[in-house]
């Protein structure tokens, strides 16, 4: 459990950085992929929407991840949706993380500032539109939240010795409170 506290503290320092620093370049550049509304329907008119099949690992759901590239590791974690999610001003914060706090991803669904975290005790990385990420929202409201992402030549570090790594990270989720 004190592993788990200890990279939510991590990754919640991360993700208010990521915020922040977000924010401020989102008012100077045009977002690429609309503003998660067009994104939404995009997907959505394309037939079933497709991108979120995450789920099922957990009663409330799950996020299914893949890792590659200079460190690999794949797995399904369930939705962790008392006490650490929560959906706030059009998105969630939503954890999904082992029972034993191994490995960990926290995401962040509003489209000004998506983000995607994983860490463990080898690896921690942070995933944003300008690290190299693109995410899919085909279910982003407070019944829930379903979609996809994908992370291209991201960097990471290791927890063991600081050293950078290079990743491809994708994966799915399906979850709800």
């Amino acid at each position: 459990m004190r592993r788990l506290q200890l990279l939510c503290a991590l990754f919640a320092i991360s993700l208010f950085t990521a915020a922040c620093s977000g924010a401020a370049s989102k008012s100077e550049t045009p977002n690429s992929s609309g503003n998660g509304e067009a994104s939404q329907a995009a997907s959505s008119a394309g037939g079933d929407g497709g991108g979120g099949g995450g789920g099922g690992g957990g009663a409330n759901g799950s996020v299914s991840y893949r890792i590659s590239g200079d460190y690999t590791k794949s797995g399904e974690l369930p939705f962790v949706p008392v006490g650490l999610s929560l959906f706030a001003d059009g998105g969630w914060v939503a954890w999904f993380a082992e029972e034993s706090g191994d490995s960990v991803i926290q995401l962040n669904t509003n489209a000004d500032t998506a983000i995607v975290n994983f860490g463990n005790s080898e690896i921690s990385i942070i995933g944003t539109e300008e690290t190299g990420c693109t995410f899919d929202f085909t279910k982003n409201d407070s019944g829930g939240l379903a979609g996809s992402f994908e992370c291209h030549a991201t960097v990471g570090v290791s927890n063991t010795d600081g050293s950078q790594v290079h990743v491809d990270m994708s994966g799915e989720w399906d979850a709800q409170p």
